[in-house]
This record gives C-alpha cells, sequence and structure tokens, in this order.
C-alpha cells in the first residue's frame, strides 16, 4: 500500500511543479565589467548575473550585504 501512496505523491508532486528550464541566453562572466563587483572585489556577483541570464526569469534573493544592489 505504501508504494501505491508514495507512487501517488510523486505524480502529484510531478505535476505540480514546473520544471525549471533555462529560457534566458548565456553571459560570458570574463565580458562582465568590472564595476559590477563591490568594492572588496565580490566575484560571486558576477556569478548571479550569469546565473540569472541563463534562467531568463532567476530571483536573486542574496541576504543583505551581498551585493544585489549591483547586479
Amino acid at each position: 500500500m505504501s508504494s501505491t501512496v508514495e507512487r501517488y505523491y510523486d505524480w502529484i508532486a510531478r505535476s505540480k511543479i514546473e520544471l525549471i528550464h533555462e529560457d534566458g541566453f548565456t553571459v560570458d562572466r570574463d565580458s562582465l565589467p568590472d564595476t559590477l563587483t563591490a568594492p572588496n572585489g565580490s566575484e560571486h556577483q558576477k556569478d548571479m548575473v550569469v546565473w540569472a541570464a541563463a534562467r531568463g526569469r532567476g530571483l536573486i534573493a542574496a541576504s543583505f550585504g551581498l551585493g544585489k544592489t549591483r547586479v
């Protein structure tokens, strides 16, 4: 019985979840301007831009102090 329930829950989950496809565009990380990074040289900001651009609809929900303003 549990396998039937598990299959049912799996079916429900798969039918409700929209799979994420990369609908965006490719950005070369090295082509991004150095002004994008914070004065302390936080290179992760470039990674956020590359990720969000590839998704096309990506939410950058970084914590405070991680340079979202520049991104």
